[in-house]
């Protein structure tokens, strides 16, 4: 009712006027609006929380965050057991291993971090790997695919009070990395709109994801080849004992490399090069050096590429002038080895 106005006046019957409008409608429209509004900022918060470092189960703990409690009540992300070292995943959903788990709850049935999973053809979890896309389960306990993964598991999260499932493949440059699993139990169940906003956060991920996969990767080849270019073992020297320790200043990888080399006369040399950004002047000589650089007191090298130093020191000399403790430098020019590592 909207308005009631009486119409009775002098000596006429008394009565009312009484206007309604129906709302009905009004109000669907209103509730879906708001629908909308809330999925905007839930995709914008995904955009701005997900993907802060290149970390894989960090990336992944931030989906599972965001998630909870706003679209779903329970998160899981599973991810191929190689993405973690840096490889390529798998091409079916063996070997999975579960990285993130989030809920409103923390006694819930669902497997838990860390364990590797092997899924059944007949799970919504595989056939949406298998594919690239979603699968929807409004009914979980209608869903005979999904309860042969573990029966007895299956059995217990149902009498937990879960009920639908949104199972979104994390699929990034047309390559399938893992599983978002999303499951409701306070909810209302899932339906078709939810699993396109399903569709869109997993994609918000799916990018850091492979970036944090394929930055393992390439640190490890950097790791692997910056220790190849340090020495296995140094050579025994009579005039000096000889210990090293390497610790790269950066991301535990540097362009660094050094050896020892044994001279005549109980002499040695020691070459030391590393790749820099800068140039190098006499008060910092480490500090990118190339092959041309003079051993003049003034020279300037402006090119950044790689430096050396080459050092002597004589122990015969040593010997006759125990007064100086400085070493001298080689008259040799200076030797670079451009690094390959950055």
């Amino acid at each position: 009712m909207v308005n009631q106005r009486p119409t009775d006046g002098a000596g006429a019957c008394g009565g009312t006027v009484v206007t309604l409008r129906d709302s009905t409608e009004l109000q669907a429209v209103s509730g879906r609006a708001e629908v909308a509004r809330e999925r905007l900022e839930l995709l914008y918060d995904a955009g701005l929380g997900i993907g802060t470092t290149l970390d894989v189960v960090r990336t992944a703990d931030e989906l599972a965050a965001v998630a909870v409690p706003r679209f779903a009540d329970f998160v899981t992300v599973d991810l191929a057991d190689n993405v973690l070292h840096g490889e390529e995943p798998a091409p079916t959903a063996t070997d999975i291993r579960r990285v993130a788990v989030n809920g409103i709850r923390d006694d819930h049935p669902l497997y838990e971090k860390g364990r590797l999973i092997d899924f059944l053809p007949s799970t919504p979890q595989a056939r949406g790997y298998n594919a690239g896309r979603s699968e929807l389960v409004p009914n979980l306990a209608g869903s005979p695919g999904w309860q042969a993964q573990d029966p007895s598991r299956t059995q217990r999260i149902l009498e937990y009070g879960i009920h639908s499932l949104i199972a979104a493949p994390i699929q990034a440059r047309g390559v399938v990395l893992g599983m978002a699993n999303f499951y409701r139990s306070k909810q209302e169940p899932f339906d078709e709109e939810e699993l396109s906003l399903a569709d869109e956060l997993v994609a918000r991920a799916a990018v850091s994801i492979d970036n944090a996969r394929r930055y393992t990767r390439e640190h490890a080849l950097a790791v692997t080849l910056q220790r190849s270019l340090l020495p296995r073992a140094l050579p025994e020297q009579s005039a000096l004992d000889v210990a090293y320790r390497y610790l790269p200043a950066q991301s535990g990888v540097s362009g660094d490399w050094f050896d020892v080399i044994p001279l005549p006369g109980a002499g040695w040399r020691w070459p030391w090069a590393t790749w820099s950004g800068t140039a190098c002047t006499p008060r910092r000589p480490w500090a990118g050096c190339v092959p041309r650089c003079t051993t003049s007191p003034r020279s300037t090298c402006r090119r950044t590429s790689c430096s050396a130093i080459w050092t002597t020191w004589s122990a015969a000399s040593t010997r006759t002038r125990p007064a100086r403790r400085r070493p001298r430098r080689s008259s040799a020019p200076p030797v670079c080895t451009r690094s390959t590592t950055r």
